[in-house]
């Protein structure tokens, strides 16, 4: 089971409200998670990337999370230790996740979109 983020995305990050102050970042991480399907854990999490100047990590929850317990893998991009940022702290993201089915690659997931993480 391979994860891939940022493939042909990006971080775009800025420190106030103007657009033009933004800056864009391309990178992209390959996350490999070892015997998924034997995995018992209730949620797993990659190693820390760094983007922008932040830092930033994947979660998986690989019986799903929610109300999608049991029926899917759910997945999301992370700020790792969010509790110790300022108040007002945020960054605008667009970034894709892509789940490779080792088997047969017709099988694979893609998904993507922009956000406000704040």
């Amino acid at each position: 089971f391979n994860l891939s983020s940022c493939s042909s995305g990006s971080l775009v990050t800025g420190e106030s409200s103007s657009r033009t102050m933004e800056k864009q970042y391309e990178k992209k991480i390959t996350w490999t998670i070892k015997n998924f399907s034997t995995l018992q854990s209730k949620e797993i999490y990659s190693d820390h990337f760094v983007v922008g100047g932040s830092k930033w990590g994947l979660v998986a929850y690989p019986k799903g999370c929610g109300g999608g317990i049991n029926k899917s893998l759910s997945l999301y991009l992370d700020v790792v230790d969010s509790e110790s940022l300022p108040y007002g702290w945020k960054r605008h993201t667009r970034f894709r996740l892509t789940v490779v089915n080792q088997i047969s690659e017709k099988l694979s997931q893609q998904e993507g979109d922009s956000f406000c993480i704040c």
